[in-house]
């Protein structure tokens, strides 16, 4: 029995996964909340409460149970121990906790086998699969919404090291402008520009978009520069064949993807940018995939 087990800051999704059809089974897809401020013992049970669920769709009992997680950081994903430090206080009660010890107590099954990957690699590996973009030789995949998430794959399986990789496989944390990347493709930036520009406070994108106004306009021209610029480094050195944009701000994508595409093109870069609204089942199919053994060992072969 294969599970993929997506980790977010409020809730965890995760499912049954077929890995030779690549597709999730519906019925087995549960979502529980999960309050990340919570003490060790209540985080791990809800994640079981989910986990246990799914595992009691399945037609047949079974002693044993294998599950990817796509688990944000800072974490250990060799030995499957949290990190969580200094950010935002998510899962700092889960500091220095190996899940893979500490975790199959809370699981019906007699039998666990964890593996952990990045969530933002992991969206990525999914998303690729989904999308139909598995087989190209090289491709970016963006995440915009709380922060920016990003995944550089060869042939649908994330590169986290290598001359051509940003280190860690990451964009976030990368100076840019007076800041890190996280601060300009986020959306926290577009609700601060647009009070910069109008002294109004906004919640979100969704909700500068149906204002429509000239700070939109403006914003949007700001986000596709700023995003052009800030990756310009990055896929001159990685040449992806196509990058896909996912994430809440990417359901705003008519926006800014016909500004971005013109950018890439007077940059004399031939590159197929996608906006994707497939959602974190991507990241539940992606992170199932750390038991598909090709999969598997092309990972580690690009971590070396």
């Amino acid at each position: 029995m294969i599970i993929g087990a997506d980790i977010g800051g409020s809730h965890i999704t995760c499912a049954l996964v077929d890995l030779e059809s690549k597709k999730i089974v519906s019925e087995s897809l549960i979502t529980i909340k999960v309050d990340s401020k919570a003490p060790k013992e209540i985080i791990l049970g809800k994640w079981a409460e989910a986990l246990n669920a799914t595992i009691a769709t399945h037609k047949n009992p079974v002693d044993g149970v294998s599950i990817g997680f796509a688990m944000p950081g800072p974490f250990d994903y060799q030995t499957g121990t949290a990190k969580f430090t200094g950010n935002n206080e998510k899962f700092q009660n889960l500091y220095g906790v190996s899940i893979t010890n500490e975790l199959p107590f809370y699981i019906t099954t007699k039998k666990c086998g964890f593996r952990f990957l990045n969530d933002a690699a992991a969206f990525g590996a999914g998303l690729a699969t989904l999308a139909g973009i598995d087989s190209f030789n090289r491709s970016l995949i963006l995440t915009f919404g709380t922060g920016l998430g990003a995944s550089f794959l060869k042939k649908g399986v994330p590169c986290l090291k290598g001359d051509t990789i940003p280190k860690d496989g990451c964009l976030w944390d990368k100076s840019f402008r007076s800041g890190i990347g996280d601060a300009y493709f986020s959306t926290r930036w577009f609700v601060n520009r647009y009070e910069e520009l109008t002294n109004e406070k906004v919640n979100g994108v969704k909700e500068i978009v149906q204002k429509n106004g000239d700070a939109m306009e403006l914003i949007f021209t700001e986000f596709s520069q700023n995003l052009i610029d800030f990756l310009k480094p990055y896929i001159t050195k990685f040449r992806p064949q196509v990058i896909v944009m996912g994430g809440n701000i990417s359901k705003a994508g008519d926006f800014f993807l016909p500004k971005c595409s013109k950018l890439i093109e007077q940059l004399g870069m031939e590159v197929d940018i996608k906006v994707s609204e497939i959602g974190e089942e991507a990241a539940v199919l992606g992170s199932a995939q750390l038991f598909d053994t090709s999969f598997w060992n092309q990972l580690n072969a690009y971590q070396l």
